[in-house]
Parts: C-alpha cells; sequence; structure tokens
C-alpha cells in the first residue's frame, strides 16, 4: 500500500487526526516497529492478512510504546465498542434491506448444504430456552402447512 515509511506515517497521521488520536511517532520510530515486527512496509494493508498499526487494547494515542504492527485480523479482534455504539451499530443493521435478487442468490449457493454437527450443536444451544412469539409460531405453522399440502 504505501510505497515508503514517510508516506506511511502522513497518513497515520492525517487519519487519526480524523478520528481525534495523536500520533507521536517519527519515521525512525516507525521503522523500529516495522523492524520488531520482522516486516517491511509493502506488508501494511487493509487485507486482514495485512499489518496495520495497532494501539495496545486499541486506546490512547500512536505513541512510541503504546503500538506495534499486527495483522488487520488481529486489530479488529481488539476492537471493544461503547453500549451507544453498539446501539447505532444495531439500528443501523436493523434498516438494511437485502434486495430480493441477491436473496435468491444466497438461497440458490447455500440449498444443499449440509451443517456439520458442531455446527448444529451450537445453533442448538443458542436457541434454547427461547420460545417464539405467537405470531412467529403462526407463521412456521403457515409454511409447514405449504410444505405438506
Amino acid at each position: 500500500m504505501p510505497k515508503n515509511v514517510k508516506l506511511y506515517l502522513r497518513s497515520k497521521k492525517d487519519n487519526a487526526k480524523r478520528r481525534g488520536y495523536s500520533v507521536s511517532l517519527t519515521e525512525a520510530d516507525v521503522q523500529q516497529l516495522l523492524d520488531e515486527a520482522g516486516i517491511t512496509v509493502d506488508q501494511i494493508g487493509l487485507r486482514k492478512e495485512e499489518y496495520v498499526l495497532g494501539r495496545y487494547g486499541d486506546t490512547g494515542n500512536y505513541d512510541m510504546g503504546n503500538c506495534r504492527f499486527i495483522t488487520r485480523a488481529e486489530n479488529l479482534s481488539e476492537q471493544t465498542f461503547s453500549e451507544e455504539t453498539r446501539r447505532k451499530m444495531s439500528i443501523a443493521q436493523q434498516k438494511r434491506t437485502i434486495p430480493e435478487e441477491v436473496r435468491k442468490k444466497i438461497s440458490a449457493a447455500k440449498t444443499g448444504t449440509k451443517l456439520s454437527e458442531e455446527h448444529r450443536r451450537s445453533l442448538s444451544v443458542s436457541h434454547m430456552g427461547h420460545r417464539p412469539t405467537e405470531e412467529t409460531r403462526k407463521k412456521m405453522s403457515e409454511a409447514q402447512k405449504k410444505r405438506y399440502q
């Protein structure tokens, strides 16, 4: 992604500033962190197997001692969201609609696939103690009746 450490650092500072963080690292600091991680600037990127400059606990500023290069997947797994952010994400997800054409493609791709025994057990456990609403029970009943007509 970035061609050299200088360009990477400039980009990191701009992005961090927009998000309300400061970057006190120098080019030499970034190069030292790259060396410690055993990677080159060419391995920095946005794919999950590429590297990003992550902060310990995903908190604080980008200072020497508070950050290191880790894979993007590792960085995403460290993220924590406030209750307010989770609520906003939930609302956004609920408003999301999947076009009928896409739904049909997904359905066709999944038709005939078998779930592993482990996956079936985890689904069973996740639904234990959950009782469908009366409305849902009616819909399920109607769907079953249609199947066997």
